[in-house]
């Protein structure tokens, strides 16, 4: 049931503690990747996820996001009742952490979290193409390939 899903959505980010803005694609990534992130932990939400040069893309979660952002618009204390899986609560705070961007690197959280995210998706995709995908990520963010 979507509306379940939308709740879980909503606590998870609430106990990972990320602002849930859908309104520019900063706050669009550092969602998605964070439910990536649940899910490598082992928080299945059931979201299949592709690698683009923006991170970890899930058109479903996209479309998810979007009716979470609008629920909590005209009714803000949707789902707020509702508790959190203990294994959800206890690979939040595994996110949280990883969520912190070292000192200097120069990344906003949104940045560190889509690397973070795409490296381990490229890691482990097995498909030729994500090289070249890696080396453009990289790319992005100013860094020359040899």
């Amino acid at each position: 049931m979507v509306g379940d899903r939308l709740v879980e959505l909503r606590r998870m980010f609430e106990t990972v503690e990320v602002e849930i803005n859908t309104s520019d694609r900063s706050g669009r990534t550092l969602l998605r990747c964070v439910v990536y992130l649940m899910q490598i932990l082992g928080i299945d939400l059931g979201y299949k996820f592709f690698w683009t040069q923006r991170g970890p893309e899930c058109l479903d979660l996209n479309g998810n996001l979007s009716e979470l952002s609008h629920r909590l618009s005209w009714d803000p204390s949707f789902g707020a009742d509702r508790p959190i899986r203990q294994e959800a609560r206890e690979a939040s705070a595994i996110v949280r952490e990883l969520l912190v961007v070292p000192k200097g690197c120069g990344l906003s959280q949104s940045e560190w979290a889509r690397l973070l995210a795409s490296m381990h998706m490229m890691l482990h995709d097995e498909s030729h193409g994500a090289i070249l995908a890696a080396r453009t990520a990289l790319q992005q963010f100013g860094v020359k390939s040899a």
